[in-house]
């Protein structure tokens, strides 16, 4: 009976990282990864606000914003397979705009990266500061940080606009899964030096950018 004990103590012992380490616990506006698209919106609605931001087909992102349905978030993108009839999410973006209000979004920012922490108290975190890559001019600064799961990863980051570039303030929270993060990191882009310039929407929507190496 003992030694029956110790192996499940040991068992549990082993499993209980992987049950903490689980990225469907973290939601946005009630989304996860895994989920189907189709459980929070028409097919048409995806098809309608569809984009092509990347130079390889396997993922499309869809953008979808001040829907009466977003109670927190003023935007969402989600991404999925392209062949996937079932919309299965790989990405989802929650976007919350902050016009000419940094303070307040690096405060959310804290506040979000606080609840993530205590969610996933084990996870590796990493922070960056520094030029946002969708402004050539290098005056605007992205502050972001990433916590590294087994089976993806949660972004928080808040992108403080140059003026020049005219954009609104805004606080992205991103979910991605190991292989979306893998696709973007390996076959976005054709050209390891390509990243994204920024083109002007309502919302700063905003691709996935591969790193420069």
């Amino acid at each position: 009976m003992k030694k029956f004990l110790a192996i499940l103590i040991l068992t549990l012992t082993f499993q209980a990282p992987s049950l903490a380490d689980d990225i469907r616990d973290f939601k946005i506006e009630g989304m996860t990864i895994g989920d189907s698209a189709l459980n929070y919106f028409s097919e048409d609605q995806i098809k309608n606000n569809k984009r092509n931001y990347y130079n390889n087909d396997e993922f499309f992102p869809s953008e979808l914003e001040y829907l009466p349905s977003f109670k927190i978030y003023d935007a969402i993108q989600i991404a999925y397979k392209s062949e996937d009839k079932h919309y299965k999410l790989h990405g989802v973006s929650g976007f919350i705009d902050f016009p000419k209000n940094i303070k307040d979004c690096s405060e959310k920012t804290k506040e979000i990266i606080k609840d993530v922490s205590e969610l996933f108290p084990d996870t590796k975190k990493e922070k960056y500061k520094g030029k946002h890559q969708g402004d050539p001019s290098g005056k605007s600064i992205v502050t972001k940080t990433i916590f590294k799961l087994d089976s993806g990863s949660i972004e928080i980051e808040c992108n403080d606009w140059s003026k020049q570039i005219g954009y609104l303030d805004t606080l992205r929270v991103s979910i991605k899964t190991r292989e979306f993060i893998t696709w973007l990191t390996n076959k976005a882009y054709k050209k390891t030096h390509e990243r994204f310039i920024f083109i002007p929407s309502t919302n700063n929507f905003e691709p996935e950018t591969k790193s420069k190496t």
